[in-house]
């Protein structure tokens, strides 16, 4: 956000910095499926095992508004924070995918505030949504098996995502972009079964860089590549 807004987030709760001191805006544990002070409804729980499990794993900021990124009860979730509240957003059933039991969101990307994606998982397939400023859609992906665990973007008609693709063995790296129109996809060469892929923009240049975490064995190396 800035030097005097900044969000932190563990597992089941996230911190709000304000120039001075960090206050808690969300305590899943705490509120349980309401998952903060504006939730939308629903019949309560502990936020722990079973169908209330809840987990945070990403935020993202800007304009005021903060998107945090999860899962709750083993279905893709999404939190919003705005002038000071914070409320579960209609999602999944919204989103006609309220019947998935494995999936969750790793990743999300705030290019403005009527313009924020969202990326994961739906049970064997990568998950990407999209806010328009009104809603949430599910996002058309070319065919793969796997998960996303990143995205980034430089506009509304450039936006990179990163994941593996659980189809090739071993599964491989696997780099989307978004021009606004189609999708172009990339396969990263890799030594090894890939675990994770976080992508990032560099501001103020058109470069990219991607860190993958690639399982050979026994052993577990990080591989970065970099686009210029």
């Amino acid at each position: 956000m800035d030097r005097d807004r900044a969000v932190q987030i563990s597992t089941t709760d996230a911190l709000l910095w304000d120039g001075t001191r960090f206050t808690k805006v969300l305590d899943l544990e705490e509120d349980g499926e309401d998952n903060g002070n504006g939730g939308d409804g629903g019949d309560g729980g502990d936020g722990g095992d079973g169908e209330n499990r809840a987990e945070l794993t990403a935020v993202d900021a800007g304009s005021g508004h903060i998107w945090i990124a999860g899962s709750h009860g083993g279905r893709p979730m999404l939190w919003h924070g705005w002038k000071g509240e914070f409320r579960r957003a209609a999602t999944p059933d919204a989103l006609d995918i309220s019947d998935i039991s494995d999936g969750k969101l790793n990743a999300v990307w705030q290019n403005n505030p009527s313009d924020v994606w969202a990326v994961g998982k739906a049970g064997p397939h990568p998950l990407a949504l999209r806010w328009n400023g009104a809603s949430w859609r599910r996002v058309p992906l070319p065919d793969q098996r796997g998960e996303l665990h990143g995205v980034t973007a430089f506009g509304p008609d450039d936006v990179w995502i990163a994941g593996w693709d659980a189809a090739l063995v071993p599964s491989r790296v696997v780099v989307m972009h978004w021009n606004g129109r189609t999708w172009t996809r990339e396969l990263l060469p890799s030594p090894g079964e890939v675990t994770h892929a976080a992508i990032e923009r560099v501001p103020g240049t058109p470069r990219i860089w991607l860190v993958t975490s690639i399982r050979n064995g026994d052993s577990e190396s990080i591989v970065t590549f970099r686009r210029r």
